[in-house]
C-alpha cells in the first residue's frame, strides 16, 4: 500500500512546478472494505468511520470509491459488474511521510488497445432518457460516464509521471498495491483544508485548448456565455452551497472566483470556489455523508441524480468519481481530489472513464464529442511514446535470409503490439524483392529491415565481415529489467553510443548488467556460457531479448535459464555471444 502525492500546501503557481512528491507507505493498520452484504459492508464501514475519528494522532491516506455513496446516502443497495474490482474503502494510518522528487523518467511503457465501452447509439438512447427525466422534473441535471478500456504495459511509475508532467494537474495522486495500482491526474480538487477553513473546487463545463490564439479566446468566450454550460456550472455550486451549509458555521458559505477559467493542456474547464468554516471535520462520518460524492460528478438534486446514474450506467464506477487523499493530524489538514481522468490497472488491464453533466440543453453528439476529448489526454501519450521505428537485422546469403520465417514473424508481433500501420503483405512484400535484388551478390549481407511508426519501411545494407572471436567490456550503466522496450527490437532499444564507445577502446561487445547486477546481454548479441560441461543463458525476466539464436540453441542445446553474475561469467569454462546474424562467436573479456 502506497500512496503519492504532490503536496498542497504549496502557492499554486510553483505546486505546477515542482516534482517533489509526498509518499504514504509502511502503514500502522489498514482498511480494505469490499462490497460484501449489506449488513457485513455497513458494520466494517461504522467501525472505519469510528477508528478514522479517534486515530487523530495519525496520518490517514486512502481512497474512496464512488458506490461507498450507497452506505452513506438513502440509496438502493443494488450491484452491478465490475470492469475491475476495488473496494469501497481502501486505506491506512501512517506515522509519517517522506517526500520524494521525480526527475525526467525514461520512458518504459506503452498503452495500447483502446476501445469504447459504449457506442454511440447506445450513448444517444441514454442522454435521451436523462432528457426525458429532466422535462419531467426529477432531475435538473445527470452526471453520465462510461468507461475506455484500454491495455497497460511496463512501468506504471514512469507513466504516471509522463501522465502528470503532460497535465501538471494540482490533484495527481499514484496508489500502489500488489493487486491493482491507480493513476489520477485529476484537475479537480473535491476539498482542501486549512484547521477549520474549507475550500471545494466544483469544475463543470468543458472546451478544448487550441494553439491558435484566436481559437483559445472563442473557446473560452464559449464556456463564460453559453447557457448550458453556464447553468451547469451554476446548479452545482448550488449543491455545494447547500451541502456545506449543513457542516459549516452559519453565514460562512461563501463563493470565491464564480465562473473561472483554468486551460490545462487537454482540456479547459470552468471552475468556482466555495468557501466556508467546518462545524465537522473529515474525520467524522457525517462530513462524508454530507459531501461525497462531489456533486460535480452526479447531478442535482444528488441522491436522485445517482439512482439514476445505478440504473442507467452498465458498470460500477469504482474509484473513478470517489475520492482519493490524506489526513494530517488532529483535524489540521485535508485534501482529497474528485477521481476525475483516473486510469485503473491490474494485470495490464486498464479503464479510463469519461463522462459529462446532462442538462435539457445537452445535445447527445457534442457530449460525446466532450467525453472522446477527455481521454485525449492517454492517445496523446501513446503517440509520444510510441518508438520512432523498428526493426530486425539479418544476414543474407546464397539467395535467402537465413532464419527468414523467424524474422518476419517477430517484425510482424513487433509492429501488432505497437500498432504500426502496415499491412503483413507489404513487409513479406518487401523481403521478396530484396532477395531478388540480392539474389547474384556472392559476398555476406547484412540486412537492417526498419518499419517506421508512420508505416514506412527503410532497409540499409552493408557487407559481413566474418569475426571468430569476440573481445567484450562490461557496461557501467545498468539497465533496468522492467523496461518493456528491452524486449523488442526497436529504435528505444539501441545501445549504439556505449558500443561506438566500446569499439573505440578495442571492444568488439559490451556486455549488459541489470539493476541487480545480473548479466542480461550483449549490445546486440545474447550471452550463453558453458560451465563444468553444461550451458547456461540468462532468463527473459532479468531484462533482455528473446534472440532467434537464442530461442534456436535453448532448443537444441537443453540450455538452462538462470540468472548470471559477473563472477559466472569470468570463471565460466566458455563464454559464447550469440546471434542470428554473426551465429555463434567465443567471447573473451579484456583485462
Amino acid at each position: 500500500m502506497r500512496f503519492f502525492f504532490l503536496h498542497p500546501t504549496e502557492e499554486t503557481k510553483s505546486y505546477q512546478k515542482t516534482s517533489e512528491w509526498i509518499v504514504f507507505e509502511n502503514p500502522l493498520k489498514t482498511f480494505v472494505i469490499y462490497d460484501h452484504d449489506s449488513e457485513r459492508t455497513e458494520n466494517e464501514i461504522e467501525s472505519f468511520f469510528d477508528e478514522l475519528s479517534k486515530n487523530n494522532p495519525y496520518y490517514f491516506a486512502g481512497f474512496f470509491s464512488f458506490e461507498l455513496s450507497k452506505y452513506l446516502l438513502p440509496l438502493p443497495k443494488q450491484s452491478k459488474p465490475f470492469l475491475i474490482k476495488l473496494p469501497l474503502v481502501y486505506g491506512g494510518f501512517f506515522e509519517n511521510y517522506h517526500k520524494v522528487s521525480w526527475e525526467d523518467t525514461k520512458i518504459d511503457f506503452f498503452i495500447r488497445g483502446f476501445r469504447l465501452e459504449e457506442v454511440f447509439s447506445e450513448y444517444k438512447k441514454n442522454i435521451l432518457k436523462i432528457r426525458d427525466l429532466i422535462s419531467q422534473g426529477k432531475v435538473y441535471q445527470v452526471n453520465y460516464t462510461f468507461p475506455v478500456v484500454c491495455e497497460v504495459y511496463g512501468n506504471l511509475m514512469s507513466l504516471f509521471y509522463h501522465l502528470w508532467k503532460n497535465q501538471r494537474t494540482l490533484s495527481s495522486v499514484m496508489v500502489m498495491d500488489s493487486d491493482f495500482s491507480i493513476l489520477s491526474v485529476s484537475p479537480e480538487i473535491f476539498f482542501l483544508q486549512r484547521e477549520k477553513e474549507i475550500l471545494v473546487k466544483p469544475m463543470k463545463g468543458t472546451q478544448q485548448p487550441s494553439k491558435s490564439l484566436r481559437k483559445l479566446i472563442n473557446n473560452i468566450k464559449y464556456l463564460r456565455t453559453n447557457p448550458k454550460e453556464v447553468s451547469e456550472n451554476a446548479m452545482i455550486v448550488d449543491l455545494f452551497r447547500n451541502d456545506l451549509g449543513r457542516i459549516s458555521e452559519i453565514g460562512s458559505v461563501k463563493i470565491k472566483n464564480l465562473f473561472a477559467i483554468e486551460i490545462h493542456p487537454t482540456v479547459i474547464q470552468m471552475i468556482t470556489e466555495i468557501q466556508a468554516r467546518l462545524r465537522h471535520f473529515p474525520r467524522e462520518k457525517r462530513f462524508w455523508e454530507t459531501l461525497f460524492p462531489s456533486g460535480s460528478v452526479t447531478g442535482a438534486p444528488k441522491i436522485e441524480a445517482i439512482k439514476h446514474i445505478q440504473q442507467l450506467e452498465k458498470y460500477q464506477r469504482g474509484v473513478y468519481t470517489g475520492a482519493i487523499g490524506w489526513l494530517a493530524p488532529k483535524n489540521s489538514f485535508g485534501f482529497f481530489n474528485v477521481a476525475i481522468r483516473t486510469l485503473v490497472v491490474k494485470s495490464n488491464r486498464g479503464y479510463y472513464y469519461v463522462g459529462s453533466g446532462i442538462t435539457y440543453d445537452s445535445h447527445p453528439k457534442s457530449e460525446y464529442k466532450e467525453c472522446l476529448l477527455k481521454s485525449k489526454v492517454l492517445k496523446q501519450l501513446q503517440r509520444s511514446t510510441k518508438p520512432k521505428y523498428i526493426f530486425t537485422t539479418m544476414k543474407f546469403c546464397g539467395g535467402i535470409f537465413y532464419f527468414e520465417k523467424s524474422h518476419l514473424e517477430r517484425l510482424k508481433a513487433t509492429k501488432s503490439f505497437f500498432q504500426i500501420p502496415v499491412n503483413n503483405s507489404k513487409i513479406e512484400s518487401k523481403f521478396q524483392r530484396l532477395k531478388k535484388c540480392l539474389k547474384h551478390v556472392k559476398r555476406l549481407v547484412r540486412v537492417h529491415f526498419r518499419i517506421y511508426q508512420n508505416g514506412k519501411i527503410q532497409i540499409f545494407l552493408d557487407y559481413l565481415s566474418k569475426k571468430k572471436e569476440i573481445i567484450f567490456g562490461i557496461s557501467n550503466q545498468p539497465v533496468d529489467e522492467k523496461n518493456l522496450f528491452l524486449y523488442y527490437k526497436t529504435s528505444e532499444r539501441s545501445y549504439q553510443v556505449q558500443l561506438d564507445e566500446a569499439i573505440k577502446t578495442g571492444l568488439d561487445e559490451m556486455l549488459l548488467l541489470n539493476t541487480k547486477n545480473q548479466i542480461t546481454e550483449g549490445t546486440y548479441t545474447n550471452i550463453i556460457i558453458k560451465k563444468n560441461g553444461k550451458f547456461y543463458t540468462p532468463p527473459l525476466s532479468d531484462g533482455l531479448l528473446n534472440g532467434i539464436m537464442r530461442r534456436k540453441l535453448i532448443q537444441k542445446l537443453k540450455i538452462e535459464e538462470t540468472s548470471l553474475t559477473l563472477d559466472d561469467v569470468k570463471k565460466a569454462d566458455c563464454v559464447y555471444f550469440v546471434n542470428s546474424v554473426r551465429g555463434i562467436l567465443k567471447g573473451r573479456i579484456k583485462e
